[in-house]
């Protein structure tokens, strides 16, 4: 009986089922730039890895209790964005991570999905948010002549952009009442 008591002073009882709460205890983001600006040529797992190191940081966190990295990445190509974070951060090599593509929300999605985690039992403590730079982003190549003298042929307006697919971040942000200048950077 004990057991049951302290369960629902920790958790909420809901539907039959007991559902861990979902906190965020350390939020920082990293410094905004213009594409092709001062900033354009460091790699986004660079920025990933200065906000994950400020986070355990800020709250003193032994990385060892974390469970998972969630980071959003839509437009960088080159592998898992949030594994390499991860690595670059001089974090364990045994914490996992996954990388999410959700366009303008994957960063929004990683931290919904970090809270989901917890709620389900999955573990207590995940790092979520995301990363991109808009200066190293990929074209959309039409075809490539492997052994051409000319190159690739690239689509006229091929370079990926937010603006056929809006700023939901933004939006939100916006409703929610955050705004970009009170939250405090990273590096």
């Amino acid at each position: 009986m004990e057991k049951r008591i302290f369960e629902l002073t920790i958790n909420e009882f809901k539907g039959g089922i007991f559902v861990k709460e979902a906190a965020i205890v350390s939020a920082v983001r990293s410094p905004i730039g213009r594409a092709g600006g001062a900033l354009g040529k460091i790699p986004p797992q660079y920025y990933g890895a200065e906000v994950i190191k400020e986070v355990i940081k800020r709250i003193n966190l032994d990385p060892t209790e974390i469970e998972d990295v969630y980071f959003g990445n839509c437009f960088n190509a080159g592998g898992n964005i949030a594994r390499l974070s991860v690595l670059q951060a001089g974090l364990p090599m045994e914490i996992s991570a996954v990388t999410l593509d959700r366009q303008c929300g994957s960063g929004l999605n990683a931290v919904n999905l970090a809270a989901q985690a917890v709620m389900a039992g999955m573990g207590d403590v995940f790092v979520a948010g995301g990363t991109e730079s808009c200066s190293l982003r990929p074209y959309i190549m039409e075809h490539m002549e492997f052994f051409s003298r000319t190159g690739p042929v690239f689509r006229k307006g091929s370079q990926l952009s937010t603006d056929e697919i809006g700023n939901p971040p933004t939006r939100w942000g916006s409703q929610q009442k955050i705004w970009r200048k009170n939250i405090r950077l990273a590096v």
